[in-house]
């Protein structure tokens, strides 16, 4: 069965803002003094976005929508410490973009 172009965009647009839910969350949550609770948050986040490469396989503009907003708000944040360590976790996370 194929998916008709309002419903294409309607996925793109709920995996986008189910991105922005968790996005909006790791920012919610992160904490600067705790390195492992970053990472956790870090593997949380990646493997989300795994999970959305899987799920949403069959439309590519709502996969990314998803890994996009998920994902982007963490690297910025990451970046934003400013200590080598986290350039580098920040560089790492960008990989899955």
């Amino acid at each position: 069965m194929f998916i008709r172009g309002m419903r294409v965009q309607y996925v793109v647009l709920r995996s986008a803002l189910a991105g922005v839910l968790w996005g909006g969350f790791s920012l919610a949550v992160f904490q600067v003094d705790s390195l492992p609770y970053q990472e956790l948050l870090c593997f949380v986040l990646g493997g989300m976005a795994a999970g959305a490469v899987a799920s949403y396989g069959a439309i590519p503009a709502a996969a990314m929508a998803y890994i996009l907003t998920s994902l982007l708000p963490m690297i910025v944040r990451l970046a934003i410490v400013g200590d080598p360590l986290h350039w580098i976790m920040s560089a790492m996370a960008a990989l899955y973009l």
